[in-house]
Parts: C-alpha cells; sequence; structure tokens
C-alpha cells in the first residue's frame, strides 16, 4: 500500500489509484494507455482545460525571473498584474484584495476580516456568523465552521465556533415552490436578526450554487434579496466564489449582474487555470479604511509564507487574460446550449431536478445515498472504465467541463454517462 494519504478517500473500501502520466486539453492519460475525458475539470480547477500552452510558457518565463519574495515587505509585477486583471473583471467594485494560498484560507480571511472590521471601530459585540445549510466552504476551522451542516465534519464539531444556518432554497428547472421556500428563508433571516440585535458580524454564502453540498442552485433574485436585508442591518455580505468565479455560472463571477453586490468575495479553485493553489479574498474600500491605521494592533496580522508567489501571480494573471477574449463567452454559451439540448431526452423515470447555471449541469438520481455511498461509487467506476472521469456527490451527478472540450462530443458524453446511470439503478 502506498504511504500516500489520499484526500476525501476511504482505502479501506478502495484503496487503488490510477496512474496519470499526461494531460492535455480535456484529456488525461494513464501509464497504460488510457485516456480520459475529464468532465469535471479535476475538481473543478482546470477551466482552460490542462496543460495550456499560453499559461505553460509564462511559467517557464516567470520561473526563470523571479521565484519568490517574502511578500510583506516587498512587491513585484506578477502581483500587481493579476489584481488589475481581477478589477477590471470585478467592475473595479473592490478596493483591495488579499492573498491566500487556496479556497478555504481566502474563506478564513474573509471571515476573520468582516470579524476584525467590527472590532476595529471599536464595536466588539458583533461576534456572529450566518451560513447556509449544505454549504461547503473549505477544511480551515473557520471554513469548517461556515459550512457545519454539510455533513462533511462531524468529528470536528467541537472545535467549531458557533454559527447560525438557514436553509438554501435550491430550486430546478420545473420547480413550482421556489417562491415559497426563498420567502420561508428570508423569514427566517429576519428572525435571526431580530433574535440578535448588533450581535451579527457577516454572512457567507455560494452565490447561485452550492457546489460540495449537491451542487445546489438558486435565484439571483433572491441573492438581490439577501444582500438588501443585510446592508439594512449593517451585516457583512461575502460570497464564496470559489467555485463559482471565473465564468462557472455564465459569468465572470455570481455576482456580475447583480446591482446590489456583496462587500467580501472569496477566490480560488480556476483563478490559476488548475495549475496551482491561489486564493484571493477582495473587500470594498469601507471595509480596508477599518484597518488603515497608524495603531498596529488594528493591522490584519495574517500571511502565508508563499503568499502571492510570483510564478503562481503570472499563471493566474494569463489565465485572467485569456478569459477575457471574446471566443471563451461564445464557448460558455455553447456549452448551456448542449445541456438545453439534452433536456430534451432527460430520462425523468430514474433522475430528477435537473438544473443549469452557466457551465454546471446537475441532476439527482432517484435513490437513496449518501456522499460516498455504493451507488455513486458503481456510477464513478463504471464511468471510468468508459473513459469518462466524474464525481457524484451522493446521488447527484453533475458536469462541469473544462471551457476547451469539443463541443461536438460534449452531449455524447453526457448521454453515455446517463445510459450508464440507467443500467445500474
Amino acid at each position: 500500500m502506498s504511504k500516500i494519504w489520499y484526500p476525501f478517500s476511504q482505502e479501506a473500501i478502495k484503496s487503488d489509484k490510477i496512474k496519470i502520466v499526461k494531460a492535455k486539453n480535456e484529456m488525461f492519460f494513464d501509464d497504460k494507455g488510457n485516456s480520459y475525458i475529464d468532465l469535471i475539470s479535476s475538481w473543478w480547477t482546470s477551466i482552460h482545460g490542462h496543460c495550456n500552452d499560453e499559461i505553460c510558457d509564462i511559467i517557464a518565463s516567470q520561473s526563470r525571473n523571479l521565484d519568490h519574495v517574502i511578500f510583506s515587505d516587498f512587491t513585484h509585477e506578477m502581483a500587481e498584474k493579476l489584481v488589475m486583471q481581477i478589477d477590471k473583471m470585478t467592475k473595479s467594485i473592490f478596493a483591495k484584495m488579499f492573498f491566500s494560498d487556496n479556497g478555504s484560507t481566502s474563506v478564513e480571511v474573509a471571515v476573520k476580516i468582516a470579524h476584525q472590521y467590527w472590532k476595529n471601530c471599536g464595536i466588539n459585540s458583533k461576534n456572529i456568523v450566518i451560513s447556509f445549510k449544505n454549504g461547503y466552504h473549505g477544511d480551515t476551522l473557520l471554513a469548517m465552521s461556515a459550512g457545519k451542516m454539510s455533513g462533511y465534519f462531524d468529528n470536528f464539531v467541537d472545535l467549531m465556533p458557533s454559527f447560525e444556518f438557514l436553509d438554501y432554497p435550491s430550486t430546478y428547472i420545473g420547480d413550482e415552490n421556489f417562491a415559497q421556500k426563498e420567502e420561508n428563508v428570508l423569514n427566517n433571516l429576519m428572525e435571526i436578526i431580530e433574535k440578535n440585535p448588533d450581535k451579527i458580524s457577516s454572512l457567507i454564502i455560494e452565490p447561485l450554487v452550492q457546489g460540495a453540498g449537491g451542487m445546489n442552485m438558486c435565484r439571483a433574485d433572491f441573492l438581490e434579496k439577501i444582500v438588501k436585508i443585510c446592508n439594512e442591518n449593517k451585516i457583512i455580505v461575502i460570497f464564496d466564489e470559489v467555485m463559482t468565479g471565473f465564468y462557472r455560472t455564465g459569468e465572470y463571477f455570481a455576482h456580475t449582474n447583480l446591482l446590489k453586490t456583496p462587500d467580501i468575495i472569496c477566490l480560488s479553485k480556476g483563478i490559476t487555470g488548475g495549475f496551482f493553489p491561489l486564493g484571493m479574498t477582495c473587500v470594498k474600500s469601507w471595509i480596508y479604511d477599518a484597518f488603515y491605521s497608524s495603531e498596529v494592533d488594528k493591522s490584519f496580522l495574517h500571511g502565508h509564507s508563499y503568499t502571492a508567489n510570483p510564478i503562481i501571480c503570472a499563471a493566474a494573471a494569463k489565465s485572467c487574460e485569456i478569459l477575457q477574449r471574446g471566443e471563451i463567452a461564445e464557448k460558455i454559451l455553447k456549452i448551456s446550449r448542449i445541456y438545453d439540448k439534452i433536456l430534451a431526452d432527460f430520462p425523468s423515470d430514474i433522475c430528477e431536478k435537473p438544473r443549469i447555471c452557466g457551465t454546471i449541469f446537475a441532476f439527482d438520481i432517484k435513490c437513496e445515498g449518501g456522499y460516498g455511498s455504493q451507488i455513486s461509487r458503481q456510477i464513478k467506476e463504471s464511468a471510468i472504465k468508459s473513459g469518462l472521469n466524474i464525481r457524484p456527490l451522493g446521488k447527484t451527478i453533475y458536469f462541469m467541463p473544462p471551457y476547451c472540450i469539443d463541443l461536438s462530443n460534449l452531449q455524447s458524453y453526457i448521454m453515455k454517462i446517463l445510459s450508464l446511470i440507467q443500467n445500474i439503478i
């Protein structure tokens, strides 16, 4: 048995791993010569596909020029380039951007900033954070706390600070009850606020799509109402855009077309095009103003050894540059249209609750079983044998392909998965 301890895996159930030796675009290849279509962008990161030539080139060039420098004392061109790209893509609504190492830490940073903001303003009573059931925000302590109701972290509940939780008004194509679900959540939010006057620091939500919690989707109108209520009650709004960012939901970000925007956003996953881990937390000017002081105690004392590594920043800046080219927007739209075509032949006898958001297509199998269940393992293993890489979330099957995927074959890949499910159920 290998000495490697693999993430989100139970090796007592299944310990053999496929050894991947090469990857390009939407495909990767194992040591036995088999090829696989990556229909989930390798944990939602490889948005341009694998080994994008332009990003490979900038990594090689940057690694020969500046590998790393301590970021608390120095700056560098690649960090500045990346910030300029993110600023352009977010329409300059954020004043400052804080670098960290991954999605979990970008959330950790966001919750800490929101908490310290109130203390810096001389308000010590605001220490409650509101989150959503089935949400997943990462594996560090505050990130786990925000996702406590997801079912992933039961072994660590005794370590976590207390959060308040709301239902996520998950909707789908043909849902006739979305309005009532949204109203119930908004009423519950007001109840929490009324019970805890002047005690709520922030609210964190995965906008439009909850990822690891089951690809649950909500409406943009609901997000507008959430932000409005929080603004009226002096609650900082955090959008965890770790998964939804960088065109996943059909726009640069899930908040792009909202009239009422979040105060803080968390970015990661697709930011580097799948090459390196990187997190960014973006905040509005009025939040940063509370930290800008001659008092050292008001500084945000947080950082990582590899903060804003120049090679990583170079990859991310190039990835963002590629995203802003017109052909990417066209590809995103075409992927979504292919999903619409699949709905015409959707097997509603075995699957239910189809939902689409940008390049994300998800549905539930009509069966029992949670995360890691036997049925989800069977489907995943059957797909791999057919050369298709998916990773079911319990009874939820989803597709989140890289934007470079061969569109002429995407529909057939998904129909193949649906056929496999019919043979297994």
